[in-house]
């Protein structure tokens, strides 16, 4: 269970150390290393997708 809970924390302090540097670079030529419209879209993918399989699973289907 530890190594599960240490994976876990890793890859948020990963995620979360790469938008705190994107966030601080500025300026026209500052190259960011993620594009975070994609991920914003993705994620969105993600969540309607769980969400939905999620109500078949238990019968409640997601409201549109």
């Amino acid at each position: 269970m530890r190594i599960f809970f240490g994976i876990l924390i890793g890859i948020c302090l990963t995620i979360g150390a790469t938008y705190i540097s994107d966030s601080a670079k500025n300026g026209p030529g500052a190259a960011k290393i993620v594009n975070w419209e994609i991920v914003s879209e993705d994620s969105k993918w993600l969540s309607t997708t769980l969400q939905d399989g999620l109500g078949r699973l238990t019968g409640h289907p997601r409201e549109p």
